[in-house]
């Protein structure tokens, strides 16, 4: 079933971050050369993946460290 979910997940990821499958979890690595850019490129990608996850009937885990 979490195929389903996530078989889409690629999309709203732009070039300056990866997604990172494994098992039933989801990480999205972001790619800036120094922390004042981390904010612009983050905020797409956790807007287009929360707006999914509100479709989907997911939730997002924000706290959790890896």
């Amino acid at each position: 079933m979490f195929i389903l979910y996530i078989k889409d997940f690629s999309l709203g990821i732009n070039t300056f971050s990866k997604p990172i499958l494994f098992a039933d979890d989801i990480s999205v690595l972001i790619i800036a050369k120094n922390l004042e850019d981390l904010p612009m490129r983050f905020a797409p990608v956790l807007s287009y993946r929360s707006k999914c996850c509100v479709v989907k009937g997911l939730s997002l885990n924000v706290e959790k460290q890896t």
